[in-house]
């Protein structure tokens, strides 16, 4: 491994410390209302390639990326790679009257590592990324009628605050069966503090101020199975079709609950702690991707979560043990396309050995607020990767730009800008030298 791969596995790594520090510490707090309601908003990075394409990526297989959308294509490696990245996202939530909010915060996006152990017949992948955030902050204004000493009201403010969410350790192992089948299983480590806060200050001074705090940490792990299978020459010579699909088992989190009452901030005024358990439902998904020649790849991808079979034997917000008003059963549908104009041409101009990409998606949440109306989210994503001087590594630029909710029926609805930074390292590892 050369001096200049090394600075780059340490840059990734610096970076990867402070985040999960700040993750750690549940410091943020600018995002989605809708990250209020269940265990938080699902996130799912598999790649940065996946990321321009419209997010999906289950029946991609590249060289050059480690797609952790299904471990089936972790056989397919020929080098060692590491990606990591972070993203910036802009929020503009609207009522539809004149109250609009405008937030902004950062997050991690993944730290990616895989290597294989027979090239291109047997790989191992593993990762550390947000599988759900929870960030937000809503104000409400009201006020007690005849509550002073001069029978006056008294008006007052009530914060509802949000901060954490849930992470995973990914790590699996996928194997090539003859040319055009491979499998591969993964396990995840899901982990994660849900913090939740009210509280309520009142303009009259003479009025204490009251806060409740809480924060449910939850832990537990869950398997992930997939396969891929490819034809080539399908409607041109050096064309391939590639199908895969993914299943994820149902899994229980267990954790403890600690309720933080108090008549100020400080959080250690009155604790009681209860077990808590939620159980995440299973998961499908399935994609189709096709190569058309070195230049050319399109992907489409279908996610489908029954999520009216989760279960918490603890409220949560928008949930009631025992009931299914506010679930949803989530479906994802995304296409995409990517061209790299040199194809397998290393001595092509700069610009031509840049890859473009374009998709989009349409999400159906899992949760709806008022147990009538839908949370759908839909949204276009765009991005380039750009070789640098050392190869095997490219930095990758992603985009997207979408809506999220409505403003009828007491609903808000999010307008959001992603923009993210990745950097992909790829080279041979564990080679023996030959001696002259």
């Amino acid at each position: 491994m050369n001096v200049s791969i090394f600075k780059s596995l340490c840059a990734i790594a610096v970076v990867a410390l402070f985040m999960v520090q700040d993750l750690t510490a549940q410091s943020v707090r600018a995002g989605s209302v809708y990250s209020r309601f269940g265990i938080g908003e699902i996130q799912a990075f598999h790649s940065s390639q996946a990321a321009g394409m419209g997010g999906g990526g289950y029946a991609l297989s590249s060289g050059r990326y480690k797609t952790f959308a299904n471990p089936a294509s972790w056989s397919n490696q020929l080098l060692t790679g590491v990606a990591g990245g972070l993203s910036y996202e802009g929020l503009t939530i609207d009522d539809g009257s004149s109250d609009v909010s405008r937030v902004g915060s950062g997050s991690l996006n993944s730290i990616q590592f895989g290597f294989p152990i027979k090239e291109r017949r047997i790989g191992v992948g593993l990762s550390f990324a947000p599988f759900t955030r929870v960030g937000y902050d809503i104000r409400l204004l009201d006020q007690l009628d005849g509550s002073t000493a001069t029978g006056d009201s008294a008006n007052y403010t009530i914060d509802y605050l949000g901060n954490g969410g849930l992470h995973s350790f990914t790590s699996g192992l996928g194997f090539a069966v003859g040319e055009r089948l491979s499998f591969g299983i993964s396990s995840d480590f899901i982990f994660g503090l849900l913090e939740e806060s009210r509280e309520t200050n009142f303009v009259d001074p003479s009025f204490s101020p009251t806060r409740l705090t809480q924060a449910t940490r939850l832990s537990g792990l869950r398997a992930t199975i997939g396969a891929q299978g490819n034809l080539s020459n399908v409607a041109k010579d050096g064309d391939r079709l590639t199908a895969g699909i993914t299943f994820t088992t149902p899994t229980t989190l267990n954790g403890n609950r600690t309720n933080v009452f108090g008549t100020t901030q400080d959080r250690d005024t009155l604790g009681t702690s209860i077990d808590a358990s939620v159980s995440l439902p299973i998961g499908f998904a399935a994609g189709l991707g096709y190569t058309v020649d070195s230049r050319w790849v399109l992907v489409s991808d279908l996610v489908y979560q029954p999520w009216t079979n989760f279960e918490s034997q603890t409220s949560l917000p928008g949930y009631t043990p025992g009931s299914t008003v506010g679930l949803r059963d989530r479906i994802r549908l995304s296409a995409g396309a990517e061209v790299l104009p040199a194809g397998r041409d290393v001595f092509a101009p700069y610009w031509e050995r840049v890859a473009y990409r374009l998709g989009f998606f349409y999400d159906q949440g899992y949760i709806s607020p008022d147990g009538v109306n839908d949370v759908n989210t839909i949204g276009i994503t765009a991005g380039l990767s750009v070789p640098m001087g050392v190869p095997g590594t490219r930095v990758d630029i992603t985009t997207e730009v979408g809506r999220r909710g409505q403003t009828q029926n007491g609903l808000v609805r999010d307008t959001f800008f992603k923009f993210g930074l990745n950097l992909n390292i790829g080279e041979r590892w564990f080679v023996k030298r030959k001696l002259g």
